[in-house]
C-alpha cells in the first residue's frame, strides 16, 4: 500500500480519512439563487442534525455558487452566498469543487483566500498559468474515500478575465493522474465533476466498477445506473436537488444509499431571518429600472419547460421554419403574474442576437433529430447543452427552410456541437432574444 501518498493526501477537518459510515449532501450549480437559500438552510440543517447523531457529515458542493449576470449578485459581489457558505461551514464541514463562475466577482487568489477565511475545502484541476501549479488539490480523502474533481476545461465558460491567470488540463489527463496515484492505496475513487456532461461522457470508460459520479455545469436533472452498482447523478440549477449518500463499508468495500431531498415529503420551514436577508439586499442593491413592472404574464413556465417555450414563441412570433436555442440559455422559471425587469432578466440569462440560416430539409430533419436523442439521453450522446427547437410537423427533405438561433450556437466551433453543421455562413438579424420574448409576452421594451 502506498502509505506515502496517503500521508500526503489532503484530509477534511472533522472527518476521518479511515474507512467508516459517512454522510455526505451533495448539491451544485446555486449560481446565487437568492430566494432559494430561506429553503435551503432549514432542510440541510434538519438533515444534518439527523444524520450527525450517529456518523460525520460532509456537506460537497460541486460549483458555481456566483451568478455574474444577476445583478443583485454582481453589485453585492456576492456577499450573501459567501454568508451563506459561512452558515454552512457552521453546521458541517463543506468541501467545494471549483466550478467556471466561482470568480465571478474576484480574482482566483481572492476566491481562495475568501474560502480559507470560511473554513471551506477546496478542489478542482485549475491552474496558475505562469506557473503551473495548482491552485488546490484535486482530490482529498474522507471515510476511506478518495474525493476526486475537476473542473471544466472550456476557458470560453469563464470570465474573460480569468484566461490570463488560469489553465486547465484536459479532464482525462487529470483523472487518469488521480486514478493512478490512488490505485496502489485502500481508498475508493469518488468523482465530483464539474468539467460538463460533454467530457464526463468519455471519462467513465477510466473508471473503475462501482465508482459514483456527481456531475454539474449543465443544469441538467437525472440519474443513470453505471457499472458495477455504480451510477451517475447530475444535480439541476439553483438547488432543484440535493442528493443525501450515506455511506457505509463491508468486507472492504463501500456501500452506498441514495435520497433525493426534491422529493422529500416533510419540506422544512421557510428560514424568516434568511427571508428578511434576502428582502434586504434586493432593496438595497435593485434600482427603479429593475423593479420596474414591464407586464403581466398570464400563465406561469416552469425552468424545466422553459426552453422549450422560448423556441416556441420564437418561432410563432417571428413567422419562421423553424428556431432553435440552448437550453442554458434559460436561468429561471417565468412566474405567473407581473414581471419585473429583474425577473425577466433572470428568466433569459443572455443578451444573444438572432441570426438565420437557409437550411436543406435533409440538414433541418438531422439538427430535429439530434435534439431529441440528446433530450432522452444525453450521458450516452455525450451532450450536455442540450438544443432545444420549434419545428414543422412536416420536412420534405428537397426543400428549403429557415432556421432561426442565437449568435452563440451559430458561432465556430458550437455550430457544429449543437446543430451538426459546420462552416455555415448565417445571416444577422435586427433583434435579439430577450426583444423577442418580450414582444411575445406584451411586456414593455428597453428603449
Amino acid at each position: 500500500m502506498n502509505t506515502l501518498f496517503m500521508d500526503r493526501l489532503p484530509i477534511i477537518p472533522e472527518i476521518s480519512p479511515d474507512r467508516g459510515p459517512l454522510t455526505m449532501l451533495h448539491f451544485a450549480d446555486l449560481h446565487s439563487h437568492y430566494e432559494k437559500y430561506p429553503n435551503f438552510l432549514p432542510l440541510i440543517r434538519r438533515i444534518v442534525e439527523e444524520e450527525s447523531k450517529e456518523r460525520p457529515v460532509l456537506l460537497v458542493f460541486n460549483g458555481d455558487l456566483f451568478e455574474g449576470g444577476d445583478v443583485v449578485a454582481e453589485r453585492s459581489q456576492g456577499v450573501l452566498d459567501w454568508e451563506f457558505m459561512r452558515e454552512l461551514r457552521q453546521l458541517a464541514p463543506v468541501l467545494v469543487n471549483l466550478g467556471n463562475h466561482e470568480f465571478d466577482f474576484m480574482s482566483p487568489g481572492a476566491y481562495l483566500a475568501k474560502a480559507k477565511e470560511c473554513g471551506l475545502s477546496v478542489i478542482g484541476t485549475l491552474a496558475w498559468k505562469d506557473s503551473g501549479v495548482a491552485l488546490s488539490p484535486s482530490m482529498v480523502q474522507a471515510g476511506g474515500l478518495a474525493l476526486m474533481g475537476l473542473s471544466v476545461a472550456d476557458m470560453n465558460t469563464y470570465p474573460t478575465a480569468i484566461e490570463k491567470e488560469l489553465v486547465v488540463p484536459s479532464p482525462e489527463k487529470c483523472l487518469r493522474q488521480m486514478l493512478g496515484e490512488i490505485q496502489e492505496t485502500e481508498l475508493c475513487p469518488f468523482l465530483i465533476s464539474h468539467a460538463g456532461l460533454d467530457a464526463d461522457a468519455r471519462l467513465l470508460q477510466y473508471l473503475p466498477s462501482g465508482t459514483q459520479v456527481f456531475g454539474a455545469h449543465n443544469h441538467l436533472l437525472f440519474e443513470v445506473p453505471l457499472s458495477g452498482g455504480g451510477s451517475y447523478r447530475h444535480q439541476g440549477f439553483r438547488g432543484e436537488a440535493i442528493t443525501v449518500t450515506r455511506v457505509d463499508w463491508s468486507d472492504g468495500q463501500p456501500s452506498y444509499e441514495f435520497r433525493d431531498l426534491a422529493e422529500d415529503p416533510n419540506p422544512p420551514h421557510v428560514d424568516a431571518g434568511w427571508e428578511e436577508k434576502v428582502f434586504a439586499l434586493q432593496k438595497r442593491w435593485l434600482n427603479s429600472d429593475d423593479t420596474e413592472i414591464i407586464g403581466t404574464n398570464p400563465r406561469g413556465v416552469s425552468y424545466r419547460r422553459a426552453a422549450q417555450w422560448v423556441a416556441d414563441q420564437l418561432r410563432a412570433s417571428l413567422g419562421v421554419d423553424a428556431t432553435a436555442i440552448n437550453h442554458t440559455s434559460i436561468g429561471s422559471e417565468l412566474p405567473e403574474g407581473a414581471i419585473s425587469r429583474y425577473c425577466f432578466n433572470a428568466f433569459v440569462r443572455f443578451e444573444n442576437e438572432l441570426v438565420s440560416f437557409r437550411l436543406s430539409g435533409e440538414d433541418l430533419v438531422r439538427i430535429r433529430e439530434k435534439a431529441t436523442r440528446e433530450q432522452e439521453n444525453p450521458l450516452a450522446c455525450g451532450r450536455g447543452d442540450l438544443l432545444f427547437g420549434a419545428f414543422p410537423e412536416e420536412i420534405d427533405p428537397g426543400q428549403w427552410y429557415t432556421l432561426v438561433t442565437t449568435d452563440w450556437i451559430a458561432s465556430e466551433p458550437n455550430q457544429l456541437q449543437y446543430l451538426g453543421l459546420s462552416g455555415r455562413k448565417a445571416t444577422g438579424m435586427k433583434d435579439c432574444l430577450k426583444a423577442i420574448i418580450k414582444r411575445a409576452l406584451c411586456l414593455k421594451e428597453d428603449d
